[in-house]
């Protein structure tokens, strides 16, 4: 049996840490890996499941259906997240303005970032900002 290990790169919701994948083939393996450094390599662009399908060679319906049955997610929601973690790193070891963040891990649009950020934080990227600075001081 093959083991994936899924290093601390794993979405807000997946504990701090690794996520492990059992399979028992080396193509399964080989499918999980292209689908997270797919991700990996391009959160920050305007990526959706049709580039992801392309990327592996596979149907939408295919491809959205391994993604499901491997990470317990879908593509969207794990992209989400992943960004959003990345997000977060950025407001705390950086001084790049909400704005530039957003657009760095993917979001063209301002205020649907904020939205996003909220919904999966509970709080504004700048309300995480100062409360996490604050709390670390």
């Amino acid at each position: 049996m093959h083991r994936i290990l899924i290093a601390d790169n794993a979405p807000a919701g997946h504990g701090g840490s690794p996520m492990e994948a059992d399979n028992t083939t080396d193509h399964h393996d080989g499918n999980q890996i292209r689908l997270l450094s797919f991700i990996y390599n391009h959160y920050m662009e305007d990526i959706s499941v049709q580039d992801l399908s392309a990327h592996m060679g596979y149907s939408e319906v295919h491809t959205s259906r391994l993604f499901k049955q491997y990470f317990g997610q879908t593509f969207v929601s794990y992209l989400a997240h992943y960004r959003m973690r990345k997000a977060a790193h950025l407001l705390l070891y950086t001084d790049m303005t909400v704005k530039e963040i957003g657009s760095a891990v993917g979001y063209s649009n301002p205020n649907y970032f904020g939205k996003v950020f909220h919904r999966i934080y509970e709080m504004t990227p700048t309300e995480y900002r100062e409360q996490k600075r604050n709390y670390s001081v």
